[in-house]
């Protein structure tokens, strides 16, 4: 009698685990369900975003162009949340009319969102789009037909495009594949944007953790002794270095000067190590 009703009970509960269980893997019915994770790479010529949940690469298809644009600009290594469906390869599809939705403890917009932040985490969006240019070393991130996201060495992301007088020889004149450590040399157009003039391999001799920029001082160096500078619609912010060479102001940078900057990295944080006057005042 006793071994039948502990018979029952047993049953019971395995039948109860095997409703939570199913009713866990539902996600949101219709076939529908969530992926949380960091975002490795977005393809724009596939529509198609790579996402690592838990350790695993999945990837997820039918992903509108303006979700895309946006992943490229803002999104890599960043995690966020997709309502999906299950596709019989494996992969994954983007349910109609969802968004790429940033995880709350990173405080910034969802794809459908406009971003007034910059790709770069320590940078503000400038009130003007400034002349100049940018040489830095980082690792490509994803890659469009004519465009290519890469990190930059202040931990964040750089979008551009390339075109014909792109040097692109070191790639046999093609873009390099999503992983590359690669040297960029870009220009501010006249819309903030960015094209760039040499994407090349690094070379041994190469100083891969100094970066050089030309833009245009945003505020005077104050006692702070922290450079602010504008390229296209990028602004930065670094500190002075102690032993800098400041000599072309006379130790005295006022705003809106045209400037080239060379910046040391240790790891994302960046000093000033030079600056030189590459024009007149503004």
């Amino acid at each position: 009698m006793k071994t039948s009703f502990l018979r029952k009970v047993v049953i019971s509960i395995a039948i109860l685990v095997v409703m939570v269980l199913f009713s866990a893997c539902s996600g949101l019915g219709n076939g529908q369900s969530t992926l949380t994770g960091s975002i490795v790479s977005v393809n724009a010529s596939t529509g198609t975003v790579v996402i690592s949940v838990g350790g695993q690469q999945d990837t997820i298809t039918h992903v509108p162009a303006s979700a895309i644009q946006f992943l490229q600009s803002q999104g890599v290594g960043k995690t966020y949340t997709v309502q999906v469906t299950t596709n019989s390869d494996g992969t994954f599809s983007i349910v109609g009319g969802s968004n790429f939705t940033l995880s709350n403890s990173q405080g910034t917009p969802t794809t459908d969102e406009t971003s007034t932040t910059n790709e770069t985490p320590t940078n503000e969006t400038p009130t003007a789009n400034e002349p100049g240019s940018m040489t830095f070393y980082g690792t490509v991130q994803s890659a469009g037909s004519n465009s290519l996201v890469v990190t930059m060495p202040n931990g964040g992301t750089l979008s551009f495009t390339t075109n014909g007088a792109t040097d692109l020889k070191d790639w046999n004149n093609s873009l390099p594949s999503v992983g590359t450590h690669v040297k960029v040399e870009v220009t501010a157009n006249t819309d903030g944007s960015f094209t760039a003039t040499k994407v090349g391999n690094v070379d041994i001799k190469d100083n891969a953790t100094q970066a050089q920029f030309t833009g245009v001082t945003t505020a005077a160096v104050g006692s702070d002794h922290v450079l602010h500078f504008a390229v296209g619609n990028k602004s930065f912010s670094f500190a002075i270095a102690s032993n800098a060479d400041l000599s072309a102001f006379n130790g005295s940078i006022p705003s809106r000067a045209t400037i080239s900057v060379t910046v040391q990295f240790n790891g994302s944080t960046g000093s000033v190590i030079s600056v030189s006057n590459s024009g007149a005042s503004q």
